[in-house]
């Protein structure tokens, strides 16, 4: 054999080397190498040896408390141990599909650009810089240590189910851990829970077949894909009784009111609710995120002013009332654009003229623009625009003129009168009305 040949065969050799070598670690990585994954070398072992098979065991504990847990869970479900072991073989053949097809860059380079993204557990090994391609080209080799933040928990229960909803300031799993039982422990074998392997920042899980009328306690918790996680602080719900209202109240008549940096939305319910309005400038929605307006006065007539908005741009809404009995009614989502900037004079506000009687208060005013009526009031100053009592019309008109109703006898009340026009809102406080006694 020539020198040349020599060499020719030297490279052949390296070349499959380094092919092959990523793919042999993947493979022991996922337990199909010899030695059942474990590290092999000369003589009885080194320590890191003895760590990486300690660290094996945690692991391998962690999961059988998890396989207890959602034993556990299919009772509750009422699945079958052949069905969760099926679910459990599907998951994992899922898992090793995403590690293999990650291989496919080696064959292809274009292949993470047209194929991607893809979620990729931290057990396979990738080859060559694949980690980065697939987890951005701005990834850091630095290991990530840092655990999801967790926030905004809401449970929402019904008499048999409950839907609990929470957000992450990166992708991660889902699962929340309940027992009817205070100081909910996630390693306990007697703390139910529910996992979604789905990665997101928007969390959603509903628990089904619960007790009517019966308090549970819960945590939730995120694991992000390097393995770091959040656990929240213990909560609880109660579920209703299998008597209570469980029909959400019926949302109609939304009706929007555009300014120049402020929207007025009003809408009916065929029940007494509470009222609360989510807005963004993107699509779609997401209610569990979106800033939001509310107010938790439970009323049939529902009025809620969004301030500080950008003139001439378009504003998604939702509507949202809540009934005394905890059912919950959302709107359809809904748009509405503010108005340019206008040079029309605003609606100064003037001759207010307040006539009060025991229990009932007439208030009128006049603009010089024709303009919407709304009036603010309560028993305490300054006048919060979220807990006070109102009363509008959207009506446009120069003469103003509002009546209250159901006021206590001598009783001070302070109010805000408010009028809105395409230049925007223009508002006096600081009025007050003391009623007569009977």
């Amino acid at each position: 054999m020539n020198s040349h040949t020599t060499r020719l065969f030297i490279s052949l050799f390296v070349a499959v080397l380094l092919v092959t070598a990523p793919m042999t670690s993947f493979a022991k990585n996922n337990g199909n190498g010899h030695g059942n994954g474990r590290v092999n070398g000369h003589g009885n072992g080194n320590s890191e040896e003895k760590n990486i098979e300690k660290a094996q065991n945690i692991a391998n504990n962690e999961d059988k408390n998890v396989a207890q847990n959602q034993n556990k869970e299919n009772k509750i479900t009422g699945k079958s141990d052949r069905e969760s072991i099926s679910a459990d073989m599907q998951s994992i053949h899922d898992d090793e599909k995403s590690c293999w097809r990650a291989f496919g860059h080696l064959i292809a380079p274009g292949w993470i650009r047209h194929n991607g993204p893809i979620d990729i557990s931290l057990e396979c090994n990738l080859p060559f810089g694949i980690a980065k391609k697939i987890s951005g080209s701005n990834a850091s080799s630095t290991p990530d240590v840092t655990a999801p933040v967790i926030s905004g928990i809401r449970a929402m229960p019904a008499k048999d189910q409950v839907e609990i909803r929470w957000t992450t300031d990166e992708r991660s799993d889902s699962a929340v851990f309940w027992s009817t039982t205070a100081n909910v422990d996630a390693s306990s074998a007697a703390v139910h829970v529910l996992i979604r392997n789905e990665s997101t920042r928007d969390h959603q899980i509903v628990i089904k077949r619960l007790t009517a009328t019966t308090t549970y306690y819960f945590i939730v918790r995120s694991r992000d894909v390097a393995g770091n996680a959040a656990f929240s602080s213990e909560a609880s719900f109660t579920t209703k009784s299998a008597s209570a209202d469980n029909n959400p109240p019926m949302i109609s008549s939304v009706v929007t009111l555009a300014g120049t940096t402020s929207i007025q939305i009003g809408w009916k319910t065929n029940e007494d609710a509470t009222g609360r309005v989510y807005f963004g400038t993107a699509l779609p929605l997401n209610i569990v995120t979106a800033p939001f307006l509310d107010d938790a006065t439970s009323s049939k007539n529902h009025v809620l002013v969004l301030t500080g908005l950008l003139p001439q741009t378009t504003y998604y809404l939702v509507v949202e009332s809540t009934d005394n009995s905890g059912n919950v009614a959302t709107s359809s989502t809904l748009s509405f654009a503010t108005t340019p900037v206008s040079t029309t004079t605003t609606p100064v506000i003037s001759v207010i003229d307040t006539t009060a009687g025991s229990t009932t208060a007439k208030i009128a005013w006049k603009t010089a623009w024709p303009a919407s009526s709304l009036i603010l009031y309560d028993t305490t100053t300054p006048v919060n625009p979220i807990t006070a009592l109102t009363a509008s019309s959207s009506a446009l008109a120069t003469d103003h003129e509002i009546d209250l109703f159901g006021l206590a006898t001598s009783t001070v009340y302070f109010y805000t009168v408010s009028s809105t026009n395409d230049a925007g809102t223009y508002a006096i406080s600081g009025r007050s009305f003391t009623t007569l006694a009977r």
